[in-house]
């Protein structure tokens, strides 16, 4: 019953309003950050021979999407975020985010022009699931280098590995995080304006809780083992 009346109380119930209030904040300097995207999806319809500019564009969302998992973390939101803020934290994670997004982008890029050849061949059809899996592992093991880059615990080089091996180890968590960014992109493709709203920053808080949550069991699975 406290627990109840401590819910609804007065200063919880502004607590709240001030935190969904920075929520629409961060949603909104996230999104004019990333107008170039938000134009993209809104001019150009994707297509094989408009796949690149969508590659070389999506480069920019890494360090903004880098930028957001840093605001989640509880410290963070609990200041109040301006525009000024929000591009101050975003030019420090400008260098590590474009170098992430870059590779990661050359390397899906690569991997869904050579999954287009393999549907066009039918003598080689049966790679698909190949490609398919090693397409979810790449975009999935990229934000996870975002993540892991943000503790500055190991090397770079370190981080490199161990999001590869986050991205491969449980094919199925993996397949839910890109799940989820599906979700995130389709919504941006096709009603760019809710992303634009409060989206980008919706389904970027559930993707960086589902990915804490299986980066925090994977290190503590290890820490037991070599016990």
């Amino acid at each position: 019953m406290n627990r109840v009346k401590q819910l609804f109380s007065s200063q919880s119930v502004q607590d709240k309003n001030k935190l969904i209030y920075r929520y629409i904040l961060l949603n909104l300097y996230f999104s004019i950050c990333t107008l170039p995207w938000l134009l993209v999806n809104s001019l150009i319809r994707i297509s094989p021979q408009t796949f690149l500019i969508y590659a070389i564009v999506a480069v920019w969302l890494f360090p903004n999407i880098q930028t957001l998992m840093k605001y989640f973390s509880q410290e963070k939101m609990s200041e109040n975020i301006t525009l000024k803020d929000y591009i101050r934290e975003l030019k420090g994670h400008l260098k590590s985010g474009l170098f992430i997004g870059g590779g990661t982008m050359t390397i899906l890029t690569v991997l869904l022009f050579d999954l287009m050849i393999v549907l066009a061949n039918e003598q080689i059809k049966g790679m698909f699931p190949i490609f398919f899996i090693g397409i979810i592992t790449i975009s999935i093991s990229g934000l996870f280098l975002l993540k892991l880059n943000l503790e500055k615990s190991s090397s770079f080089k370190k981080n490199i590995k161990f999001s590869l091996v986050l991205g491969w180890h449980n094919f199925f968590k993996t397949l839910i995080c890109f799940l989820i960014l599906s979700m995130w992109l389709s919504v941006g493709y096709q009603i760019p304006i809710l992303n634009f709203l409060i989206g980008n920053v919706a389904f970027a808080y559930i993707l960086d809780k589902v990915m804490t949550k299986f980066l925090t069991k994977y290190i503590s699975r290890r820490q037991s083992f070599s016990r």
